[in-house]
């Protein structure tokens, strides 16, 4: 195919005053021969059992809220009134306050501490909220919350509130060494804001159930981010993280129905030195946006299944990888959303098989010999959606993708238009009646786009703007 004829045909039919892109590029799509591969079902967590009422809507009565003030200074004092003041203790140590709760309640915590720690020690049936309303608390010595005993412990962000939770210690003989530690499940709710440091370890430690359905929290972590054992789930909220290591860590391996990531809503963005998500059995996202502004991996989990959402990913080696040594066949099955995907290493990597049925994915495929794309050991099916591959210099397709059903190669000429200043590059997915569904856009000049068509989109443009 000609392309310098499709662009000038273009700069004739599209050179109108006032028009953002004096460059274009239209291919008409056209529907594929659909291709199918038998694929064992994996674990889909379904959204609505993993929340519950009390995650979602917290109800509480003022009068029931017990109130910890933490008065700061040289004398670090601590004030402490309400209903349940009966279960709070507060002992002065070398390593400062430890403010001790020992029974269910909602605590209200605002003022400031330099060092002080708070552990909850209550029944195993007990229900602990952490009501945030303007607190700032650090510990030199111990985690700043250590959750020993409880059902639930609820972290809440009180509205218009700004908190703050950081530890300074390098290690602890307990080996406890995150700024939130839980023994039991912990959920993150509310309408304030909350950030936390650690200097040292981990930002949150659970042996449980990490959810959020709620709040606006950012975690720097010299560590992992989140350590979560049987899963993360996010509803709700923004999470921003920026991690020397993991962002989200769930490690359960060896229960079938744990060791998952789940994402139905809310904005998570993270920045990583390893593996943005790494879930030992599953990651599943069926609505959200999702953006990974730097990592070693942006996904990675024994099979990953996206319904819905968006998700803009960068990763220094595979954008998504399905692989586990508990997995007996991982996969990645894609049935909707938007994925953008820049990686060096694949695009995606299904060690074993790679299933579409729905959705978009753009790829900006990597340049390094032996990272493909469209990676996956056991082979494809592609029954709907579409996945869009900008190829640039040095960008390799395998194989077997070159022989997909419903494959489509366009070359592109760019040589004859001036590249003169920056250039941003875009491709667009425009639908049945006329409207833009989908766009990606680089700086990356591409030479080649490769289309591989489960549901041919109405059309597909191409185009280049300074």
């Amino acid at each position: 195919m000609n392309y310098r004829y499709l662009v000038s045909l273009a700069l004739c039919c599209f050179l109108i005053a006032g028009c953002a892109f004096s460059e274009i590029v239209v291919i008409e799509g056209a529907h594929s021969e659909e291709y199918e591969l038998n694929l064992i079902e994996g674990r889909k967590p379904e959204g609505g059992d993993l929340f519950s009422e009390e995650d979602l809507r917290p109800v509480f009565d003022e009068k029931s809220v017990t109130d910890i003030v933490f008065e700061g200074g040289d004398d670090e004092a601590v004030l402490c009134s309400g209903p349940n003041d009966s279960y709070v203790e507060i002992k002065s140590g070398s390593d400062g306050n430890c403010i001790c709760i020992t029974g269910s309640g909602t605590y209200r915590l605002s003022g400031e501490t330099a060092n002080s720690h708070i552990e909850v020690d209550a029944s195993k049936d007990a229900q602990v909220r952490f009501l945030l309303a303007g607190v700032s608390i650090c510990s030199s010595e111990k985690p700043a919350i250590y959750v020993n005993s409880a059902d639930t412990f609820y972290l809440m962000t009180e509205a218009d509130t700004v908190n703050s939770i950081c530890d300074t210690y390098a290690e602890v003989e307990t080996g406890k060494n995150a700024v939130i530690v839980s023994d039991d499940d912990l959920v993150i709710q509310g309408e304030g804001c909350l950030n936390i440091r650690s200097y040292a370890g981990a930002g949150i430690e659970c042996k449980n159930d990490v959810s959020m359905t709620g709040g606006n929290v950012r975690i720097d972590s010299a560590d992992i981010a989140i350590m979560a054992k049987d899963s993360f789930r996010m509803c709700g909220g923004v999470l921003d993280i920026e991690a020397a290591d993991d962002g989200i860590q769930v490690s359960n391996s060896e229960e079938a129905e744990k060791g998952y990531v789940y994402i139905g809503g809310g904005e998570l963005t993270i920045s990583s030195g390893d593996d943005a998500i790494h879930s030992e059995r599953s990651f599943t996202m069926t609505d959200g946006i999702y953006t990974v502004t730097g990592s070693r991996e942006a996904i990675e989990a024994g099979s990953v299944d996206i319904t819905g959402g968006v998700l803009r990913l960068h990763a220094e080696d595979d954008g998504i990888n399905a692989s586990g040594k508990k997995i007996i066949l991982p996969y990645i099955r894609i049935s909707g959303g938007d994925i953008y995907i820049d990686s060096c290493g694949d695009g995606i990597d299904s060690n074993g098989i790679l299933y579409m049925d729905g959705g978009t994915v753009f790829i900006d495929a990597p340049t390094n010999f032996g990272d493909d794309p469209l990676d996956r050991d056991m082979g494809i099916s592609l029954s709907g959606g579409c996945i869009i591959v900008a190829m640039g210099e040095g960008s390799v397709e395998s194989y077997s993708a070159m022989h997909l059903p419903g494959r489509k190669e366009y070359e592109i000429d760019w040589s004859s238009l001036d590249d003169s200043g920056t250039v941003h590059y875009r491709i667009e997915v425009i639908g049945e009646n006329g409207e833009i569904e989908a766009t990606y856009e680089t700086e990356d000049p591409f030479t080649k786009v490769i289309v591989y068509e489960g549901a041919a989109p109405a059309k597909i443009t191409i185009s280049r703007q300074k």
